[in-house]
C-alpha cells in the first residue's frame, strides 16, 4: 500500500520509490511516506507526480498508524536507515525484514540496525528464516518477527 522512508534517507540518497521502467500511471504505484521534521528541496524525486507522496512532520509513531488507519494501509513497506528501522523494531512494528546482502565488506560503517537496547537475552529479538534466495552474487533473505506468547 505505501513505502515509507525517513527524512534523513530521503536527503541522503534522493530516491524514486517507484518501480522502474516506464511509470505512466501513478494510482498503481505504493503512496510514499517521508515521515520526519526536516524538508526536502523541491526538485526531488519523492515531489514528483509518479506517485502520491505524503508528508508526515513528524518522529511520532502514533502518528503513523494514526496515518495509515486513515488510508487503510495494511502493508507498508520500509526502505530506511539504521535510526528509523531501529526504532520501529524496538516497539514491534516490523513484522518482516528482507535483507539484502552483497558477498562485499566494507568494515565499520553505519550498521543498518543500531543500538535495540536488549539488556539480556530475555530481551532479543527472535526472527524466524522464511527464505533466503540467489540474485546473481546477492542473497536476499526473508525473516519474519517470532511473536511472544
Amino acid at each position: 500500500d505505501a513505502i515509507l522512508i525517513g527524512t534523513a534517507t530521503a536527503l541522503n540518497d534522493n530516491p524514486n520509490l517507484v518501480p522502474s521502467g516506464d511509470v505512466t500511471d501513478c494510482r498503481t504505484n505504493p503512496v510514499r511516506i517521508v515521515m520526519g521534521i526536516r524538508n526536502l528541496p523541491n526538485e526531488f524525486h519523492l515531489n514528483d507526480d509518479k506517485a502520491e507522496t505524503v508528508y508526515l512532520h513528524s518522529h511520532n509513531f502514533d502518528d503513523l498508524l494514526k496515518l495509515c488507519e486513515a488510508r487503510d494501509f495494511t502493508q507498508v513497506l520500509i526502505e530506511s536507515g539504521g535510526v528509523l528501522g531501529t526504532e520501529m523494531l524496538k516497539i514491534g512494528l516490523i513484522d518482516e525484514l528482507v535483507i539484502f546482502q552483497a558477498p562485499s565488506l566494507l568494515g565499520s560503517g553505519q550498521s543498518f540496525i543500531g543500538n535495540l537496547e536488549v539488556q539480556n537475552i530475555r530481551e532479543k529479538i527472535d526472527l524466524k528464516l522464511q527464505k533466503v534466495e540467489q540474485f546473481g552474487e546477492d542473497l536476499k533473505i526473508t525473516l519474519t518477527r517470532e511473536r511472544q506468547s
